[in-house]
């Protein structure tokens, strides 16, 4: 919609700016995680409603700083970056400035967000933060297309909405903060810098790890860029923003349940966690795998459909079929990265992701440079597979969880995976009776397999189906 009002040109504008936003969210150092945990062990002891102040407004000032630090040197940058960097004859120089201004602005308003969210999801405010952002969203998607459809089409207002949308979100977060922190009489809000030296060691820690993880994450795809061909790393992109779906299922659940655990490990209560990670592992299973497994068989009309290209879905299919298997396996792996780093365990998860680091290069390399593009999606195969045989049993080692270890590998996983990869396997090889060339009929038939695959994999998860089976009870008796 966008390129369509605005131009090809103009989207280009905005797709750089959200690069750079990506790029220099290193400078939040770990500091949205160390509220999220603060707040997830003391939220409900109002005794430590005047920590929690102080602790939230020292960190929102801090924020705020950075914030505007970082719209500073975006607005310095903008008459560089107007002239040098974006040399396009359908739009005027004047133009491009303005927008770099407008962007920087943006990004300034919108950095303190991140803070209030992790302060929020501490809180287990997951809700209502859900129905904020939802809110604001919607307001930002809509309301832009009415200004650019029937206000203006000039791309300087579309920014100027979009601006004022990011800061009244970034408002409204702030104002829930402040309104669901626990309350106390003797709660006093000031700024102490004796609290930044308390959650130093602990942000500064997990924004190494984030930044490691970032970068094991996209190691693949840089190293495979330089050695194969533009089409052929075109070929893996595509494969790859495909795989990276399953982080959508997985990377919510990981946020929402994390300040949970943070709290079960702060009260010591060993057993609650036992229980509650194997139901949110088995919760993942059901709602990942009927997904990848439909992707991993069916790659190629998947991508027949999504592409409408029938020679490049048969080119990117084989790339697919082990993307999508080393991303689940990957994803796998949340409910146990959540446990370790509710426990504090941050210094595990460093040396981890540093060794990841450190093997992944040769191996990417030696792959890609023997069988191309498919070596690459190997090396992903290898690496996150690696993790999940080895740092998994190191982590429930780690934790003295290792009774738990074999349950979580054949009752979690396995489980769930066996019947969805047989019913799979059986229909692979009535694929050509059930598979048609014309695209509805195949988009409704790839529509109802998941349907009766989520159907198998939500039916076996007795212990989601008694929960459920509860909530509703309890809604009924209360109704």
């Amino acid at each position: 919609m966008y390129v369509r009002y605005l131009g090809v040109s103009a989207y280009g504008i905005i797709g750089f700016f959200a690069t750079v936003q990506v790029l220099f969210s290193f400078l939040d150092m770990g500091i949205g995680m160390a509220i999220n945990r603060e707040m997830a062990r003391h939220s409900q002891d109002m005794t430590m409603a005047g920590y929690l102040r102080t602790l939230s407004h020292t960190l929102q000032v801090v924020y705020w700083g950075i914030g505007l630090l970082i719209g500073g040197v975006l607005v310095l940058s903008s008459p560089y970056l107007s002239t040098h960097w974006f040399k396009e004859p359908s739009l005027s120089q004047q133009t491009i400035y303005l927008s770099f201004l407008i962007l920087s602005l943006t990004v300034a308003v919108r950095w303190p967000y991140g803070l209030y969210s992790s302060g929020l999801r501490g809180m287990q405010r997951q809700v209502a933060l859900n129905v904020h952002d939802l809110f604001w969203n919607l307001l930002k998607t809509i309301g832009s297309w009415v200004v650019i459809a029937y206000i203006d089409t000039s791309l300087i207002t579309f920014l100027w909405f979009q601006f004022a949308v990011a800061f009244l979100q970034t408002l409204g977060v702030m104002f829930m903060l402040w309104y669901y922190m626990p309350r106390h009489a003797d709660a006093k809000t000031s700024f102490d810098k004796n609290v930044l030296k308390n959650i130093s060691r602990y942000a500064a820690g997990m924004g190494v790890v984030a930044i490691l993880g970032t970068v094991v994450l996209q190691l693949d795809k840089l190293i495979v860029s330089k050695l194969v061909s533009d089409t052929s790393f075109g070929y893996y992109t595509i494969a790859t923003n495909v795989s990276i779906l399953v982080y959508n299922v997985s990377f919510p659940l990981y946020m929402a349940i994390l300040p949970h655990f943070t709290r079960l490990f702060f009260e010591n209560k060993m057993e609650d966690v036992k229980r509650e990670f194997h139901f949110y592992a088995r919760l993942l299973s059901c709602l990942l795998l009927p997904f990848s497994t439909v992707i991993f068989f069916y790659s190629e009309e998947f991508l027949w459909l999504w592409t409408k290209d029938a020679e490049l879905a048969s080119s990117i299919s084989p790339i697919l079929k082990l993307m999508i298997a080393g991303t689940t396996l990957n994803a796998m792996l949340m409910p146990l990265h959540t446990m370790l780093l509710a426990n504090n365990r941050v210094r595990f998860m460093l040396y981890s992701n540093a060794i990841a680091f450190v093997l992944a290069i040769p191996v990417i390399i030696l792959l890609t440079l023997k069988w191309g593009v498919l070596g690459g999606a190997i090396s992903v195969v290898t690496l996150f597979g690696g993790m999940v045989a080895i740092q998994g049993s190191l982590i429930f080692y780690n934790l003295k969880l290792k009774d738990s270890l074999v349950q979580w590998y054949l009752r979690d996983i396995l489980y769930f995976a066996t019947p969805l990869v047989a019913l799979a396997l059986i229909l692979v090889q009535l694929k050509k009776h059930i598979v048609t060339t014309d695209r509805w009929q195949l988009f409704l038939t790839l529509g109802v397999i998941t349907i009766i695959f989520y159907v198998i994999s939500l039916s076996m998860n007795r212990q989601l189906l008694a929960f459920l089976r509860n909530r509703l009870l309890r809604r009924s008796k209360a109704a």
